[in-house]
């Protein structure tokens, strides 16, 4: 039997020689198409990817470009309010001030210290001129419009502040 193999291979041997650098070029061939099929396969599948990214990114963009639109819009819209407001505070604390000039606006004083420090001034200066600038309704104008515009100088922080807070809420919605 082993005879008969060694005859069948000494046969084919010399075929085999002959032939080899077909077969070796038939396997070469096939190896690279298939690799050039497999690199065809990865370049569809890369070129799909970077699609899939271009679609990706542009909704994203679409949304962020939503989401900026929308807190543009909250912005102006609390802005337009604290402006309308602050106008509005402005007006108010100038007609204040115009009615204490005119006098049809008086503001009481209601401290305590103060008249017990006039009352004291006055035991130890025995003058004719009882006034010490005051007068004896109330607090000096100056004095009155200076707490008028202190006051509006407060209420204009505490309407920044009710904007902030109205911005940072609208933000979390």
């Amino acid at each position: 039997m082993i005879s008969l193999i060694m005859t069948a291979v000494k046969g084919l041997l010399p075929r085999l020689i002959r032939d080899l650098p077909w077969v070796i070029c038939a396997f070469l061939a096939a190896g690279m198409y298939w690799q050039g099929h497999k690199a065809d396969a990865r370049a569809t599948q890369i070129e799909q990817m970077k699609k899939e990214t271009a679609i990706s990114e542009a909704q994203w963009q679409s949304r962020m470009r939503d989401v900026e639109l929308k807190r543009q819009a909250l912005a102006d819209s609390v802005e337009s309010h604290y402006l309308q407001e602050e106008q509005h505070g402005t007006d108010t604390t100038e007609r204040t001030i115009s009615y204490l000039r005119r006098g049809t606006l008086k503001l009481r004083r209601q401290l305590a210290a103060r008249d017990a420090t006039n009352r004291l001034i006055a035991a130890q200066h025995s003058s004719t001129a009882r006034d010490h600038g005051q007068t004896p309704s109330g607090l000096r104008e100056q004095d009155a419009e200076f707490l008028i515009r202190f006051a509006d100088t407060a209420d204009s922080r505490t309407r920044q502040l009710s904007a902030c807070q109205t911005y940072l809420d609208g933000l979390s919605r």
